[in-house]
C-alpha cells in the first residue's frame, strides 16, 4: 500500500461519468487507445483492434479487460458450467436421499431444507452471471488448460458474507489495524486501486475512512465483483450460505441479506468504479493512482512477490 504525499498546491482529479476510460490500457498491446464503441457495449482498441466485453450489471457496466480476451470469457463460462454441473448433482443426490424410507423426520426436515435452498442457489449464482450463462462456449477452442485452480465461480463465497452480512467485527477490526501502517501518512487517499478487491468491503471501508476522491475496484472474479458492485450501489442481494459446522436444521441452510452497513450515511456509489482484470496485467497507464491496495492477494499469488510488485509500481504514482 502507498500513498501520495499531501501537498498543498495538489489538486487531485475528481472523476465524473467513466473518468478511468482516461487511464485505461490495452492488455493486448499495452496502449492508450482504448475506447468504449457507442454502437455496442464493447470496449475497442484503435491500434491493435481487439476488443473487450463489457459486462452490464444492473445500473452498472463492468469492464472484461483480460488478454487473450476470448480464453479468459470462456473460461469463467466453463466455471459456470462446472458450478451447474456440481450443484445439479448435489441436488439430484438431495432428492434421492430424501426418498429413502429410512430417514428420520429431523433428516427429512434438513433434506428438504437444504435441498430447496439448493434450488434456489444455484438460481441465485446464474442470475447474477447472467452475461456469462446467455453465451456458450466455443467448440474450437479449449480453455481448460487456462483455468486457475483456485478461483472457481463460488470459492470465496464466504468473502460475501464476511463483507456484507455477517456482524462480527471482523471488518471494523481490519479498517483498525490498517491505521497501524497509514497512521504517518499525511493528507487524503486520493485516487484508490484495489488489485484483488474481491467482494471489496475492505476498498469500501478505506474508501470513507482516508477520504478516497476515486475508488476503483479489480478483481478477476466476476461473481464477487458483479455482487460487490451491487451492494455498493445500494442494492440487496440475497444468497444461501451453507455453513461448515451448522449449530441446529435452520442453520444448514441461512438465507443471507448482504448489503452496506446502515450506519452509512454519505455513501456516494459513483465513487467507486469497478474493473474486471488479471492482477499481473493491469490495463491501466503507469502512474496513474495516489493509493494501491492488495488486501488478501500476495498470499494468493503462484510466483514470488518480486515478480508481483514492478506491476503495482507501474501503476502507482511516484511517491505513492
Amino acid at each position: 500500500m502507498g500513498n501520495q504525499q499531501a501537498q498543498s498546491t495538489r489538486q487531485p482529479q475528481v472523476p465524473q461519468l467513466e473518468p478511468y476510460y482516461a487511464w485505461l490500457q490495452c492488455p493486448a498491446c499495452k496502449s492508450d487507445s482504448l475506447s468504449k464503441s457507442e454502437l455496442s457495449q464493447i470496449i475497442e482498441c484503435k491500434k491493435c483492434g481487439s476488443g473487450f466485453p463489457v459486462v452490464p450489471n444492473g445500473n452498472s457496466s463492468i469492464p472484461f479487460l483480460f488478454s487473450p480476451v476470448t480464453t479468459a470469457f470462456e473460461g469463467w463460462i466453463a466455471r459456470l458450467n462446472g458450478f451447474n454441473q456440481t450443484i445439479s448433482h448435489q441436488i439430484n443426490e438431495l432428492a434421492r436421499a430424501l426418498r429413502d424410507k429410512r430417514i428420520s423426520k429431523l433428516s427429512c426436515q434438513r433434506i428438504k431444507s437444504q435441498l430447496n435452498a439448493k434450488k434456489v442457489f444455484k438460481t441465485q449464482i446464474n442470475s447474477q452471471l447472467q452475461f456469462f450463462a446467455s453465451n456458450e462456449l466455443s467448440q474450437y477452442e479449449s480453455v481448460n488448460g487456462s483455468l486457475a485452480k483456485n478461483q472457481g465461480i463460488d470459492s470465496y463465497i464466504n468473502n460475501i458474507f464476511r463483507d456484507w452480512a455477517w456482524d462480527n467485527g471482523e471488518n471494523e477490526e481490519l479498517i483498525q489495524a490498517i491505521g497501524d501502517v497509514y497512521a504517518d501518512q499525511v493528507g487524503d487517499a486520493g485516487n484508490v486501486l484495489t488489485i484483488g478487491a474481491g467482494a471489496s468491503r475492505f476498498s469500501f471501508d478505506f474508501h470513507y475512512a482516508y477520504n478516497a476522491n476515486h475508488s476503483l475496484l479489480l478483481d478477476i472474479n466476476p461473481f464477487l465483483l458483479l455482487s460487490a458492485n451491487r451492494i455498493i450501489n445500494r442494492k440487496t442481494i440475497s444468497l444461501y450460505e451453507f455453513p461448515v459446522a451448522p449449530a441446529s436444521i435452520k442453520d444448514y441452510a441461512v438465507l443471507q441479506q448482504c448489503r452496506i452497513p446502515e450506519k452509512i450515511d454519505n455513501h456516494q456509489s459513483e465513487n467507486f468504479s469497478f474493473i474486471l482484470a488479471d492482477a499481473v496485467n493491469i490495463p491501466f497507464t503507469e502512474n496513474t493512482f495516489d493509493t494501491i491496495l492488495t488486501p488478501w492477494l500476495i498470499d494468493i499469488l503462484p510466483f514470488n512477490l518480486r515478480e508481483f510488485i514492478p506491476h503495482v509500481n507501474r501503476v502507482l504514482k511516484k511517491g505513492g
